[in-house]
């Protein structure tokens, strides 16, 4: 495999990973999937609140769909940020990688004139 088809695959590698980091990135496709959840919680929570005859009951419920809320919120923004964090620890551990690769490569290259012009 030649240098540049390494160095190639390296920056393949890293631009796929940049594009999933701006996909998971993306507000619009976050803030749909979290209104998508929060309203199907309200709706949930509501019909049992509107099913109930009790105030005491019905407060309960709206606390239990708040906390619902507040812990669907929670949970997200960690996932969100833990593949946050893993992709782009992978971006710098490729890119890390692929610079050590070109140092060992320029050694290589030194280390063979070095040892041709010893020949000569």
């Amino acid at each position: 495999m030649s240098e540049n088809t390494i160095k190639q695959k390296f920056k393949q590698e890293i631009r796929d990973l940049e594009s999933q980091l701006t996909t998971i990135n993306d507000g619009t496709r976050v803030l749909a999937k979290a209104s998508k959840e929060l309203t199907d919680i309200a709706k949930r929570i509501i019909e049992k609140v509107n099913a109930t005859a009790s105030i005491d009951q019905k407060i309960s419920l709206l606390g239990i769909g708040l906390q619902e809320t507040v812990t669907y919120l929670e949970n997200e923004n960690n996932v969100l940020n833990e593949n946050v964090h893993k992709i782009k620890d992978k971006i710098e551990y490729i890119t890390e990688f692929a610079h050590k690769v070109d140092v060992l490569i320029e050694e290589e290259k030194k280390s063979s004139t070095i040892v041709e012009e010893q020949k000569i």
